[in-house]
């Protein structure tokens, strides 16, 4: 006997995500936490809304949430409005709200669908700091929604309403504090990374510089006419905000930035291709076999992955860490780097010239990078303690 058809959409639950919903002719309605009364009064109207009109969602021509998200990535790639690094992260912050509402009404995502997808990423284990910093990319995908005439100027504004997680005051774990590397630490992984990556390393250990600023250094972007160099960035962190970024370069970090400048001026100084090439080149030279006529050329007629003109700060990070457990010490990352110059800047210069080293615009960032100095404390304490 055939499975009797049902007469009207029913209440179930959608075990990934907790709630309720209820489906009809290919058409989901989520209602809300599965058995709350607020779900149940939303599917009373459901039902009510489906005696009327045989359907359980009124006509609109709103892109759902999963073609708003589409449209958004494919938008920000085509402009180049963010890096694309940012992109990525955007998307891993977008792809939370896709599981669990993609086929919602995009004008229907308001405060009540953000909460429920920021509680997804607590479960998830994504830190405060991360979480914060998604809620931020999922609104800034609205805004983007009313400024494109995909949804209207409300529903942004019911987004922004919700307040960020405060510290501690929430069920997500508090980010782990960056701390600075020791130069012990440092000086290990010398022998087990390739010449490019070591040098990127002591130009962030003399300049404080980000990793995002290293990776992209060349010639033509650095000023050499007096005995300090100046090295201005063509992108960097603020300047989306049109602020100027600075960097010194010393008589350490110049003996170390010499050797690669030998090159166009618009080529980057540090490339993972070349490295590859020159790599292959060491293999070569100490090959002890003859080559077989099969084996002279190798390389793939379609690469699926080839090294790139400038590193990624992914794999300029990965590089340290696959290092760090080859020698079997704790894994840093470069941006620990940035935190060990400006812990000595302040302790010898002060915490304003720890500030303009770093490009900081205010003191209190830098604070946050320059950890305290423990012999200071001692010598208190043992003066006055």
């Amino acid at each position: 006997m055939p499975r009797p058809r049902n007469l009207f959409p029913a209440y179930t639950l959608h075990k990934k995500s907790g709630l309720a919903r209820c489906t009809w002719q290919g058409d989901t309605v989520y209602l809300g936490k599965f058995n709350s009364p607020e779900s149940i009064s939303a599917y009373n109207q459901v039902l009510s809304l489906f005696n009327l009109t045989g359907k359980i969602r009124q006509e609109n021509k709103c892109v759902s949430v999963a073609e708003l998200i589409t449209q958004f990535l494919a938008y920000l790639k085509v402009t180049n409005e963010v890096k694309s690094r940012e992109i990525k992260n955007m998307a891993f912050a977008l792809r939370w709200v896709e599981k669990l509402f993609g086929s919602l009404p995009a004008n229907e995502f308001k405060a009540s669908q953000l909460v429920m997808v920021r509680d997804k990423m607590i479960e998830g284990d994504l830190s405060r700091s991360t979480i914060v910093k998604y809620q931020r990319f999922i609104v800034r995908c609205w805004r983007w929604g009313v400024r494109s005439d995909l949804v209207p100027g409300a529903v942004v504004d019911s987004l922004r309403a919700l307040e960020t997680l405060k510290k501690r005051r929430s069920a997500a774990r508090e980010p782990e504090k960056v701390k600075p590397v020791t130069w012990e630490a440092v000086e290990a992984v010398k022998e087990h990374v390739a010449s490019r990556i070591w040098a990127m390393i002591l130009l962030q250990w003399y300049t404080g510089m980000r990793p995002g600023e290293v990776i992209q250094i060349r010639p033509v972007d650095i000023d050499r006419t007096g005995a300090v160099w100046f090295y201005r960035p063509p992108q960097h962190k603020t300047d989306w905000r049109d602020k100027e970024r600075v960097v010194g370069i010393g008589q350490q970090g110049q003996a170390v930035l010499t050797p690669w400048l030998d090159r166009s001026a618009d080529m980057p100084c540090f490339s993972p291709a070349e490295d590859r090439e020159e790599r292959f080149a060491a293999m070569r030279s100490v090959r002890k076999t003859k080559v077989q006529p099969s084996q002279v050329n190798r390389k793939k007629s379609r690469p699926t992955r080839t090294p790139g003109q400038t590193y990624e700060v992914s794999s300029y990070q990965r590089a340290i860490k696959r290092a760090c457990e080859k020698i079997g010490i704790e894994p840093w990352a470069p941006n620990q780097l940035r935190h060990t110059f400006a812990t000595r800047a302040r302790k010898e210069f002060g915490l304003d010239a720890a500030q303009v080293a770093l490009g900081h615009e205010h003191a209190d960032v830098t604070q946050v990078y320059a950890e305290k100095d423990i012999g200071l404390i001692r010598d208190v304490a043992e003066r006055l303690g």
